[in-house]
């Protein structure tokens, strides 16, 4: 397996400040684009593989567990974890209802019916902007607690593990319904 911290010169910790990786990620692509003299075709796609699962939290976060405790990752059931079971619910229900109120907009509507659906539209709105508010806030306390790992991270233990298991999925669900939630306000508005 590939260690992208060492593809990207950056140490293995779950919170990396994410200019100075973009600044060493632009600075080692440059030296090894494959137009350049020595430049490389396999390292510039490593790097720049690297530099994807590195500068999103939640997959730097299953790579960071995947090369320093691969235990935490096996035998997981897939279930989502007891925390955000209610969360999905909300989001999966308000998503439905989103996508049932776009199918039955006819293709050609009047400003008759466009008036008498604005009301509707109008609640549907308010309903994701509130729940999209919510899960944006659940995700920003998610990243406040990486950080928080990242500060005690040099006394961490099997426990640490653990905990980073269940930051990366909620980061991982969280951000999914952010953009859910961000696509479905965009066709309700288009």
């Amino acid at each position: 397996m590939t260690d992208h911290f060492a593809s990207l010169q950056q140490p293995r910790r779950p919170w990396l400040d994410l200019e100075a990786l973009k600044d060493q990620f632009h600075a080692l692509a440059a030296r090894h684009h494959p137009d350049t003299a020595g430049g490389s075709t396999d390292a510039f796609g490593e790097i720049s593989r690297a530099y994807e699962v590195l500068k999103n939290p939640s997959s730097r976060v299953k790579h960071l567990l995947e090369v320093e405790y691969p235990w935490a990752l096996q035998g997981g059931d897939g279930a989502i974890a007891p925390g955000l079971a209610d969360r999905f619910m909300e989001v999966a229900t308000l998503l439905r209802e989103l996508n049932v109120f776009q199918q039955q907009q006819p293709e050609n509507t009047t400003p008759l019916t466009q008036a008498l659906q604005a009301s509707e539209r109008f609640s549907l709105k308010r309903d994701a902007e509130k729940v999209l508010a919510t899960v944006e806030m659940e995700y920003a306390r998610s990243l406040r607690l990486l950080q928080a790992e990242d500060e005690i991270w040099e006394s961490r233990s099997e426990a640490t593990a653990v905990r980073l298991v269940r930051l990366g999925d909620e980061l991982s669900y969280l951000r999914k319904w952010s953009n859910e939630l961000r696509e479905a306000l965009l066709r309700l508005q288009g």
